[in-house]
Protein backbone atom coordinates (compact mmCIF):
# COMPACT_ATOMS: atom_id res chain seq x y z
CA UNK A 1 0.00 0.00 0.00
CA UNK A 2 1.03 3.26 -0.41
CA UNK A 3 1.16 6.58 1.50
CA UNK A 4 0.76 8.74 -1.98
CA UNK A 5 -2.84 10.62 -2.73
CA UNK A 6 -5.38 9.32 -4.97
CA UNK A 7 -4.64 11.67 -8.70
CA UNK A 8 -7.19 14.16 -8.73
CA UNK A 9 -8.73 14.97 -11.94
CA UNK A 10 -9.36 18.06 -13.76
CA UNK A 11 -10.79 19.39 -16.89
CA UNK A 12 -9.20 22.43 -19.01
CA UNK A 13 -11.35 24.49 -21.14
CA UNK A 14 -9.50 26.36 -24.04
CA UNK A 15 -10.28 29.53 -26.54
CA UNK A 16 -8.08 30.19 -28.96
CA UNK A 17 -7.22 33.54 -29.59
CA UNK A 18 -6.87 35.24 -33.18
CA UNK A 19 -2.93 34.36 -32.92
CA UNK A 20 -3.89 30.98 -32.27
CA UNK A 21 -6.10 30.63 -34.52
CA UNK A 22 -3.88 32.13 -37.68
CA UNK A 23 -1.46 29.66 -36.38
CA UNK A 24 -3.63 26.47 -36.03
CA UNK A 25 -1.19 24.36 -38.35
CA UNK A 26 0.59 24.23 -35.40
CA UNK A 27 -1.10 23.38 -32.78
CA UNK A 28 -0.24 19.33 -32.60
CA UNK A 29 3.55 20.57 -31.63
CA UNK A 30 1.65 22.72 -28.85
CA UNK A 31 -0.65 20.14 -27.30
CA UNK A 32 2.50 18.04 -27.33
CA UNK A 33 4.02 20.48 -25.55
CA UNK A 34 1.50 21.00 -23.37
CA UNK A 35 1.47 17.51 -22.55
CA UNK A 36 4.98 17.49 -21.67
CA UNK A 37 4.54 19.72 -19.15
CA UNK A 38 1.56 18.36 -17.49
CA UNK A 39 4.04 15.02 -17.19
CA UNK A 40 6.91 16.75 -15.75
CA UNK A 41 4.93 17.55 -12.95
CA UNK A 42 3.33 13.75 -12.66
CA UNK A 43 0.21 14.34 -14.77
CA UNK A 44 -0.78 12.79 -17.29
CA UNK A 45 -3.72 13.76 -20.25
CA UNK A 46 -6.91 11.24 -20.18
CA UNK A 47 -8.72 12.88 -23.25
CA UNK A 48 -8.37 15.74 -25.60
CA UNK A 49 -11.48 17.35 -27.83
CA UNK A 50 -11.76 19.99 -30.82
CA UNK A 51 -15.39 21.15 -29.50
CA UNK A 52 -18.04 23.79 -30.72
CA UNK A 53 -19.96 26.30 -28.57
CA UNK A 54 -18.08 28.86 -26.44
CA UNK A 55 -14.58 26.61 -26.12
CA UNK A 56 -12.41 25.53 -28.96
CA UNK A 57 -10.88 22.94 -26.61
CA UNK A 58 -10.92 20.65 -23.45
CA UNK A 59 -8.90 18.70 -22.03
CA UNK A 60 -9.53 16.31 -19.10
CA UNK A 61 -6.55 14.72 -17.09
CA UNK A 62 -5.06 13.48 -13.87
CA UNK A 63 -2.21 14.73 -11.67
CA UNK A 64 -0.91 13.64 -8.23
CA UNK A 65 -1.08 15.85 -5.70
CA UNK A 66 1.43 17.04 -3.29
CA UNK A 67 -0.95 18.56 -0.70
CA UNK A 68 -1.57 16.16 2.47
Amino acid sequence: MTDSPAPQKYVSLMKLTAKGLAELSGSVARRKLSEERVAALGGWSIAFYATLGPYDFVRFLKCRTTRQ
